[in-house]
């Protein structure tokens, strides 16, 4: 729990960035809500994958938008 929670703490300034960055994570985070609370591993499986994705493909523009703050 404590390296989790180091992590989650070093992690807290790019998640607030990130939300400027990509578009609905609102409703992103929503759909992962919803799929694991239904039970439905493949859609938890896929909307994962699209998350991870949407992420990785945003990485430098995340990265640049932290600096500028």
């Amino acid at each position: 729990a404590g390296a989790i929670g180091a992590l989650n703490d070093r992690l807290h300034a790019i998640r607030i960035v990130e939300a400027g960055v990509i578009e609905a994570c609102d409703d992103e985070f929503q759909g992962l809500a919803a799929a694991a609370t239904a039970r439905d591993p493949h859609s938890l499986r896929q909307r994962l994958a699209d998350y991870h994705r949407r992420r990785v493909r945003k990485a430098a523009e995340i990265v640049r938008a932290h600096y500028r703050h």
